[in-house]
């Protein structure tokens, strides 16, 4: 299996309460998968996992909208098997002065046939 790694940046917008999590490098977009539970995972043009979207994240990560725009990590890891492709993610958001971790695993089934790969992001 392909491991390849990336540099990533987040973006919170509170009006549409949507978390923003791409790929620093230049890419070109190809498709959006439809992970479930309110999970968007976009694909470049060579299938290579390059851009994450949570919509209503306050609701779901459970979380004030104030904390989700000082995000002060997130790492991500994301395998792509014959059958399944597997998200799992973690979000360091400042509540209360602690810092917390909201983690955030999905599992759709690859029915897209994207070829195996495993990528690995982390907020530069």
């Amino acid at each position: 299996m392909v491991v390849k790694e990336f540099e990533i940046e987040e973006h919170y917008d509170p009006v549409a309460d949507s978390l923003y999590i791409r790929i620093i490098d230049d890419y070109e977009y190809r498709e959006s998968i439809d992970m479930g539970e309110n999970v968007i995972l976009d694909f470049d043009k060579n299938h290579v996992p390059v851009a994450l979207e949570i919509v209503d994240a306050s609701k779901k990560l459970n979380l004030n909208p104030f904390s989700l725009k000082r995000m002060v990590e997130v790492t991500m890891q994301i395998r792509i098997k014959e059958e399944a492709i597997e998200l799992h993610a973690t979000l360091s958001v400042p509540v209360h002065n602690k810092q917390l971790e909201k983690p955030v695993d999905i599992t759709a089934i690859n029915d897209t046939d994207i070829p195996q790969i495993q990528t690995n992001f982390a907020t530069a």
